[in-house]
Protein backbone atom coordinates (compact mmCIF):
# COMPACT_ATOMS: atom_id res chain seq x y z
CA UNK A 1 0.00 0.00 0.00
CA UNK A 2 1.18 3.48 -0.69
CA UNK A 3 1.55 5.30 2.62
CA UNK A 4 -0.92 8.02 3.47
CA UNK A 5 -0.17 11.10 5.55
CA UNK A 6 -0.99 10.46 9.20
CA UNK A 7 -1.53 12.96 11.99
CA UNK A 8 0.49 11.75 14.96
CA UNK A 9 1.39 13.08 18.40
CA UNK A 10 2.24 16.74 18.86
CA UNK A 11 0.31 17.33 15.60
CA UNK A 12 3.12 15.80 13.54
CA UNK A 13 2.27 15.02 9.94
CA UNK A 14 3.92 11.69 9.19
CA UNK A 15 4.32 9.87 5.90
CA UNK A 16 5.31 6.34 6.97
CA UNK A 17 8.57 5.01 5.57
CA UNK A 18 8.27 1.87 3.49
CA UNK A 19 11.95 1.22 2.77
CA UNK A 20 13.69 -1.73 4.39
CA UNK A 21 10.42 -3.58 4.87
CA UNK A 22 10.93 -7.37 4.89
CA UNK A 23 9.50 -9.14 1.85
CA UNK A 24 6.82 -10.84 3.98
CA UNK A 25 5.53 -7.51 5.29
CA UNK A 26 5.11 -5.56 2.06
CA UNK A 27 2.40 -3.02 2.64
CA UNK A 28 3.58 -2.47 6.23
CA UNK A 29 4.54 1.00 7.40
CA UNK A 30 7.49 1.89 9.58
CA UNK A 31 6.35 4.39 12.21
CA UNK A 32 9.45 4.20 14.38
CA UNK A 33 10.39 7.31 16.34
CA UNK A 34 6.87 8.77 16.23
CA UNK A 35 4.71 9.78 19.18
CA UNK A 36 1.13 8.56 19.53
CA UNK A 37 -1.65 11.16 19.34
CA UNK A 38 -3.24 9.67 22.48
CA UNK A 39 -0.60 7.49 24.17
CA UNK A 40 -1.93 4.45 25.99
CA UNK A 41 -1.21 3.52 29.57
CA UNK A 42 -0.30 -0.04 30.49
CA UNK A 43 -0.10 -0.21 34.27
CA UNK A 44 0.65 -3.93 34.21
CA UNK A 45 1.60 -6.25 31.39
CA UNK A 46 3.06 -9.69 30.76
CA UNK A 47 5.03 -11.55 28.11
CA UNK A 48 3.59 -14.81 26.80
CA UNK A 49 5.60 -17.22 24.64
CA UNK A 50 3.34 -18.81 22.04
CA UNK A 51 6.28 -20.32 20.15
CA UNK A 52 9.72 -21.37 21.26
CA UNK A 53 11.94 -18.28 21.12
CA UNK A 54 15.20 -18.24 19.25
CA UNK A 55 18.13 -19.24 21.48
CA UNK A 56 19.52 -15.71 21.11
CA UNK A 57 16.30 -14.15 22.53
CA UNK A 58 16.92 -12.43 25.86
CA UNK A 59 13.74 -11.55 27.76
CA UNK A 60 15.48 -8.80 29.77
CA UNK A 61 16.68 -7.14 26.56
CA UNK A 62 13.16 -7.39 25.10
CA UNK A 63 11.64 -5.77 28.21
CA UNK A 64 14.16 -2.91 28.19
CA UNK A 65 13.58 -2.33 24.47
CA UNK A 66 9.81 -2.33 24.94
CA UNK A 67 10.14 0.19 27.78
CA UNK A 68 12.41 2.43 25.69
CA UNK A 69 10.11 2.34 22.64
CA UNK A 70 7.04 3.03 24.80
CA UNK A 71 8.83 5.99 26.38
CA UNK A 72 9.79 7.35 22.95
CA UNK A 73 6.08 7.33 22.08
CA UNK A 74 5.04 8.96 25.37
CA UNK A 75 3.33 5.77 26.56
CA UNK A 76 3.33 5.04 30.28
CA UNK A 77 4.37 1.44 30.79
CA UNK A 78 4.10 0.00 34.29
CA UNK A 79 5.83 -3.06 35.67
CA UNK A 80 5.84 -6.48 34.08
CA UNK A 81 3.48 -8.71 36.08
CA UNK A 82 4.35 -12.19 37.25
CA UNK A 83 7.30 -14.18 36.08
CA UNK A 84 8.45 -13.21 32.61
CA UNK A 85 7.83 -14.92 30.32
CA UNK A 86 4.71 -17.06 30.62
CA UNK A 87 5.13 -20.18 28.47
CA UNK A 88 1.92 -21.04 26.60
CA UNK A 89 3.38 -23.76 24.37
CA UNK A 90 1.83 -26.67 26.24
CA UNK A 91 -1.60 -25.01 26.17
CA UNK A 92 -1.24 -24.48 22.42
CA UNK A 93 -0.39 -28.17 21.93
CA UNK A 94 -3.54 -29.06 23.93
CA UNK A 95 -5.62 -26.55 21.91
CA UNK A 96 -6.45 -24.88 25.20
CA UNK A 97 -4.90 -21.43 24.81
CA UNK A 98 -7.98 -19.38 25.73
CA UNK A 99 -8.51 -21.21 29.03
CA UNK A 100 -4.78 -21.04 29.79
CA UNK A 101 -4.61 -17.28 29.18
CA UNK A 102 -7.81 -16.67 31.16
CA UNK A 103 -6.27 -18.56 34.09
CA UNK A 104 -2.97 -16.65 33.77
CA UNK A 105 -4.75 -13.27 33.73
CA UNK A 106 -6.68 -14.27 36.86
CA UNK A 107 -3.47 -15.32 38.60
CA UNK A 108 -1.75 -12.06 37.67
CA UNK A 109 -4.76 -10.08 38.83
CA UNK A 110 -4.84 -11.97 42.14
CA UNK A 111 -1.12 -11.40 42.59
CA UNK A 112 -1.50 -7.66 42.02
CA UNK A 113 -3.91 -7.26 44.93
Amino acid sequence: LDPCTLMYGRNQRIVPKIENVPHFAKGGWNLSRTTFQKPAVADGWAIVYCTRPEPSFKVDTFIETLKRVADERCMRLGQVMGQAPIDANEAIRRHDLEAFLTDQVQRLDDGAR
